[in-house]
């Protein structure tokens, strides 16, 4: 940069000389009454002297050579944009925009380059992948540029961390990658692995609130868990699928018998993409009833999949994978809108509840997929009632009440499910527009347990009654838990007693059953 600088100073220094002898070339002109010649040239013979056309020469030279001066300024002028331009896409190519960390394509140039000598030096290598856990998160609660903000701060403490000596890079989204080098055992990459850990989820200033986010790291060690920078990579992505299969917030190192269970997984995960696509994943249908009368009020919504292969594959497997992969709204839509559809040829207007998950209540896209769902299949909102956990509130109260309070405006039901089994709190009762909390059902099965027990749910009943909300009683199994929970003021209930969750069809039985009694009396 210093030397276009002189370069171009000593251009312009040249242009001012010859304009200055272009200037008194044309002021000798002037004393040498040239120009007077010129004019009585045009209308009376004369003859120019030797001097009067060196004159003139040296005054058209000067032109010309001024000309080309600011010609050759602009071409370097443009040669620079070019070379500039030309740096900015290459280093464009060479480095993630956001962060100023290399990107994928040069890391694995500079990867390669450290193995070989790595070999050389007869030394270990580790490499880390880390992939910031459920990050599309904060994306949703702040927005991408809340989100780019957050990367950049994590990206600044790697840098912190594993200081020149080890090589950095942003590989995607919210996934990064280290390269350590070793001293023979892994006590360094560990080190430097928990490190990591401890200062990703250290909270991080946005506005006028924090943010905390965690990781799950992978480890793959050169030459032992593989010989080549491919191979190498491969291990250590699926060491961080492990971590995140084991929880999130922790490392994984290789095994390479995760290997097989983790193809299994990936197969299923693929699988269970298209069977939403593909109407395999069906809702099903458990009924609630009046606990006084015995009789049917509505049906809980839930989501099942029969694999055509591996046959029933239970809900405690396929939703938190529906989540993982970020197709858990396209599964609370399909189900729902079948549901619906299907609760629209009904004999009786009964309602449904349907689940929602944490994820949801925290995406700024369920209020609209409801409300488009209900104008589609003509349900009435009165009709629907949306199924809430406790810890889904507890992550975000305030997105979680946005969102319930513009649902209850629009005549949506609210309940709040496994009331007393998790960050139980009174406000969410006084704070929250819900019409009805649901007893889990581990409260019915200790029931037997003592006094305790029965004094719990008294006081939570009348808790609801003093609020003017409904309770609802899970697993009920037997006519003496029915009757138990009828003298302590319970509303509604369900539970194998009354019925599993049955498939579509079964459920419109249960729907007309009273009708046709009836009519059969």
């Amino acid at each position: 940069m210093t030397v276009e600088v002189k370069t171009s100073r000593g251009v312009w220094a040249l242009y001012l000389v010859i304009v200055t002898l272009a200037l008194l070339a044309f002021a000798g002109l002037i004393r040498s009454d040239i120009l007077p010649a010129i004019y009585r040239a045009q209308h009376t013979p004369a003859i120019w002297t030797a001097l009067q056309l060196i004159q003139v020469f040296v005054v058209a030279i000067s032109a010309l050579i001024a000309i080309l001066v600011v010609y050759l300024i602009n071409l370097r002028q443009a040669i620079a944009r070019r070379e500039k331009a030309e740096e900015a896409a290459r280093k464009l190519a060479l480095y993630d925009p956001l962060t100023g960390l290399p990107n994928r394509h040069n890391f694995e140039q500079s990867f390669e380059k450290a193995l070989t000598e790595a070999g050389e030096m007869h030394r270990s290598v580790g490499l880390v992948f880390m992939d910031l856990d459920r990050f599309r998160a904060v994306n949703d609660l702040h927005g991408h540029g809340g989100g780019d903000r957050v990367l950049q701060g994590i990206a600044q403490r790697i840098k912190t961390i594993v200081g020149s000596c080890c090589l950095v890079a942003r590989l995607g989204a919210d996934e990064f990658a280290v390269a350590v080098l070793s001293e023979g055992n892994d006590g360094r990459i560990v080190r430097t692995v928990q490190q990591l850990l401890r200062e990703v989820r250290e909270p991080i200033a946005l506005g006028g609130s924090e943010v905390t986010v965690t990781a799950s790291i992978g480890i793959a060690v050169w030459p032992q868990d593989g010989k080549t920078r491919e191979l190498l990579m491969q291990r250590a992505d699926l060491s961080m699928m492990r971590a995140k299969a084991d929880g999130r917030n922790t490392y994984a190192t290789f095994d390479s018998g995760f290997d097989a269970s983790l193809r299994k997984r990936l197969s299923l995960e693929g699988d269970l993409r298209r069977a939403i696509d593909t109407g395999q994943v069906m809702p099903h249908f458990q009924p609630f009833v009046r606990l006084d009368t015995g009789e049917l009020v509505g049906f809980e919504v839930l989501a099942r999949w029969t694999h055509p292969v591996k046959g029933r594959i239970g809900p405690d497997v396929f939703i938190q994978m529906a989540v993982d992969l970020g197709v858990i709204d396209r599964l609370f839509e399909t189900v729902l809108e079948v549901a619906a559809r299907e609760a629209m040829t009904w004999e009786r207007p009964l309602c449904i509840a349907v689940n929602a998950s944490p994820a949801q209540l925290k995406s700024q896209r369920m209020l609209q997929t409801i409300l488009d769902c209900l104008k589609r299949t003509g349900l009435p909102a009165g009709r629907l009632e949306i199924e809430i956990t406790e810890d889904a509130i507890v992550e975000d109260f305030k997105r979680a009440q946005d969102t319930i309070v513009a649902l209850k405006s629009k005549g949506v039901g609210i309940s709040l499910d496994d009331f007393g089994t998790g960050y139980s709190s009174l406000k969410h009762l006084y704070e929250l527009p819900v019409d009805k909390i649901k007893l889990d059902n581990t409260i019915i099965g200790h029931r037997r347990d003592g006094q305790a027990v029965a004094t719990i749910v008294d006081l939570v009943i009348l808790l609801a009654h003093r609020l003017e909300l409904k309770v609802t009683a899970e697993g009920i199994e037997t006519e003496e838990d029915a009757a138990w929970l009828k003298t302590h003021g319970c509303d509604f209930g369900q539970g194998y007693l009354y019925s599993p969750a049955v498939p579509a069809a079964e459920a419109r039985e249960l729907v007309a059953g009273p009708a046709r009694r009836q009519a059969a009396e």
